[in-house]
């Protein structure tokens, strides 16, 4: 799991979490989970995106700024992983914020199936049991 989020032992990363849950639960039962992790100097995100269950083939997924636009495009498939290091200003206050969510599109629900807010992050010491346990939460 270190190598697929970037954790570093460092201490000073920021773990993220997002539970992903149907847009319209009467329409789906589809369910997941997001991990994004900011690195200590606060110039990469790694991400781990898990999914199950869609109504219909997914059509994308991306990180969405609240109120305005795509922040990062996500990918096809479960799971997703990979690296953000491409920033618009102010992205890194939103997530910080909790002003980003994940939004999985399917062909049923073009406009999102699956939605899941970017939670801010609960501090844990840097080599703590409670680390470990927050990357799996």
């Amino acid at each position: 799991m270190t190598l697929i989020l970037g954790v570093s032992s460092a201490g000073a990363d920021q773990v993220f979490k997002a539970t992903l849950l149907p847009v319209d639960p009467t329409v789906s039962s589809a369910s997941g989970s997001a991990t994004f992790v900011l690195n200590s100097t606060e110039t990469v995100v790694t991400y781990y995106v898990k999914y199950t269950g869609l109504t219909t083939p997914e059509l994308g997924a991306h990180v969405h700024r609240e109120g305005g636009g795509i922040a990062l495009d996500l990918g096809l498939g479960s799971p997703k992983t990979g690296a953000w290091t491409i920033f618009k200003p102010g992205d890194i206050t939103l997530l910080k914020n909790g002003q980003m969510y994940v939004l999985i599109h399917s062909e049923l629900r073009p406009t999102g199936e699956l939605r899941g807010t970017i939670d801010v992050p609960t501090p844990v010491d840097a080599l703590s049991w409670g680390r470990i346990k927050a990357l799996f939460r």
